[in-house]
């Protein structure tokens, strides 16, 4: 992202214990999961309505 390679990351964090529960954090708010599928359908609706 900071060489402008990439508009969005997610970087998540998990314990081996949670296999089973699907536990995670993330690193923080702007490499979260929220936003990375947000900004993920943006770019999506953006493309669809391209064509």
């Amino acid at each position: 992202m900071k060489e402008q390679l990439y508009t969005v990351a997610c970087i998540l964090a998990s314990p081996r214990t949670a296999v089973a529960t699907g536990e995670y954090a993330a690193l923080s708010e702007m490499t979260g999961l929220r936003t990375f599928v947000t900004e993920f359908a943006g770019h999506i609706a953006a493309e669809a309505s391209r064509t």
